[in-house]
């Protein structure tokens, strides 16, 4: 059943809808640094097998570059690799707790565990890495390297202060002002994993009508992230935040889904640009059993395809996916996944889509132009050169360029596919909001089949099953028919039209045209129309239904067609 429309009550916001969580300061606290496992962490394929170790002298430099902190991956002592084998192995709760000790006992001083994965996170001296790799339950040891990072094509440096509430191009582009009326996302859960927020614009820190309301949490990583605020003015996490759920509230620019029930920001990546790898993997952890159930999370991030942690983030993605979780991702910019082990950027070729949108559990998001082209270049209004990725795994495509919240309070201009992922995420939102009894894949499968087809006829590389529509991924598509006589027979006759995925309130107009006359006259505004017909006579009707933000019309031949 669809929820019920939101009743004016000044207390609740201007709209008179739920703003989300109660009242009150606003949460920032670490994500658990140390949560408690599953019973059983489930198998898991994984697409990286036979892949050759590194030896010893560059796993060292590797990790001495992360001042000691590795990722540990380590499996039952019969199991082969996962690297040899294709497959991280199951194991008990008990199993898992038996290895840490043992790793301690090796030398490894523990900083990090997750609920959901064969792994842990802490530092080591160099010298005890040669052994560590080797012991039995041992999967693989990783330096705790920092190549994830953002999808952001272009920034613009022109920044400007509080504004009069506005509606950002994108935003309508994606239909949501259409939905609004009827649900602006609550029911909704959204997690965020990116670079945490702006204080300025929260509830609770900021000024009394802030721009957010969210649960503003953090992957600990001691002396890096230390905190959910974003710094040294990096406007990422609040430029995604902002897309999806900034609030009505009077002033700056709506989000596309502005009242869920739950918005949690989690920050993973640090002042330099970076993300850790170990922070990545405990956020998505952390959706898998701390983040309430129907998540949509928003992946605005890019891996290259030849990080070592990368079956431990498949595994992470596989997991959240398992929980029930909507998960969307970007496709990335300009040729670009992710970051070398120097920090620079890493270079794909064209056609590249980035992890972890390519795993088929992320729906991959590419960038569309106002005029609904492909954000190929030319499209970013600050930067000539900003482009989309592309590649077949591309599920949807969202607008490229946004206009949201920034850093102190500001506003400004951004580009990329990181911005493009937010549209979807708030669409989802909103259709999750409206179909609550819907599962995960339901939801997704409203989100493809619903959109605008783009490109080539069906699913292709570019725009993969169209550009997300907010309409008809919460309503459905709007269908309608006409019912009523095909013959005028010189009495009073009545024709209906027939509305599928309605929803109140709906708006009708009925016009006529004669066949030889090109123009039409309208003749009614009800959900029927009436006329006492002439025998002999032959007209089309036309029936236009407006509903939810979409129309959609049918025309009806009466009388068969005429000799003009």
């Amino acid at each position: 059943m669809a929820p019920p429309l939101c009743i004016p009550n000044p207390a609740r916001g201007r709209n008179g809808c739920p703003l989300g969580p109660p009242t009150g300061k606003t949460r920032r606290t670490p994500i658990p640094a140390f949560p408690t496992a599953l019973e059983v962490i489930p198998a898991a394929q994984i697409d990286r097998p036979f892949t050759p170790e590194v030896d010893d002298v560059v796993l060292s430099a590797e990790v001495e570059a992360t001042k000691g902190e590795v990722i540990v991956s380590f499996k039952p002592v019969s199991a082969l690799k996962s690297r040899l084998s294709g497959v991280v192995s199951s194991m008990t709760k008990a199993e898992v707790f038996q290895i840490r000790r043992q790793l301690e006992a090796e030398g490894v001083h523990v900083t990090r565990t997750f609920s959901s994965l064969p792994a842990l996170v802490g530092t080591v001296p160099i010298g005890v890495l040669p052994r560590l790799r080797r012991l039995p339950y041992v999967d693989d040891v990783y330096a705790n390297d920092a190549s994830t990072r953002p999808s952001l094509s272009a920034s613009g440096n022109g920044s400007f202060g509080m504004v009069a509430e506005m509606v950002d191009w994108g935003v309508n582009k994606v239909g949501a002002p259409g939905v609004w009326p009827l649900t602006q996302g609550f029911g909704a859960r959204i997690t965020i994993i990116d670079f945490g927020l702006d204080s300025t614009h929260l509830s609770g820190d900021g000024p009394t009508t802030s721009p957010l309301y969210v649960g503003c949490s953090y992957a600990a990583v001691a002396g890096v992230i230390t905190s959910c605020y974003q710094d040294q003015a990096l406007i990422h996490g609040s430029r995604v935040a902002g897309t999806i759920s900034a609030r009505n509230q009077g002033d700056g620019y709506l989000g596309v889904a502005y009242a869920p029930t739950y918005l949690t920001s989690i920050r993973v990546c640090t002042g330099t640009g970076g993300c850790p790898a170990g922070a990545v993997l405990a956020a998505i952890d952390w959706t898998v059993a701390n983040g309430g159930p129907r998540q949509i999370v928003n992946l605005s991030f890019a891996v290259r395809p030849t990080v070592p942690w990368l079956p431990q983030l498949q595994v992470s993605i596989q997991n959240s996916f398992a929980a029930g979780n909507l998960l969307v991702g970007t496709a990335g910019n300009d040729n670009v996944c992710g970051t070398d082990d120097l920090g620079f950027p890493y270079s794909v070729s064209p056609g590249t889509v980035c992890y972890p949108g390519k795993y088929t559990q992320v729906i991959a998001v590419s960038g569309t132009s106002p005029t609904d082209a492909f954000a190929g270049g030319g499209t970013c209004p600050i930067s000539g050169s900003a482009k989309s990725n592309y590649g077949p795994e591309v599920e949807l495509a969202a607008p490229f360029h946004v206009t949201a919240m920034g850093f102190g309070g500001s506003y400004g201009t951004s580009c990329g596919t990181s911005f493009s992922a937010p549209h979807v995420t708030g669409v989802a939102a909103l259709a999750w909001a409206w179909n609550q009894s819907f599962t995960r894949d339901q939801i997704r499968a409203r989100l493809t089949s619903t959109a605008l087809d783009l490109g080539a006829a069906g699913r292709d590389q570019s725009f993969g099953y169209g550009r997300i529509r907010a309409p008809e991924a919460t309503f459905g598509i709007l269908g309608v028919s006409i019912s009523g006589p095909g013959t005028p027979n010189g009495s009073l006759q009545t024709w209906t039209a027939n509305v599928t995925n309605g929803v109140a309130p709906q708006s009708y107009l009925w016009e006529r045209r004669h066949p030889c006359n090109l123009s039409y006259s309208q003749v009614g505004v009800l959900p029927s129309y009436s006329e006492t017909t002439t025998v002999g006579d032959k007209f089309y009707l036309r029936s236009t239904v407006t509903s939810g933000g979409r129309t959609s019309a049918v025309i009806k031949l009466v009388g068969g067609f005429a000799i003009c």
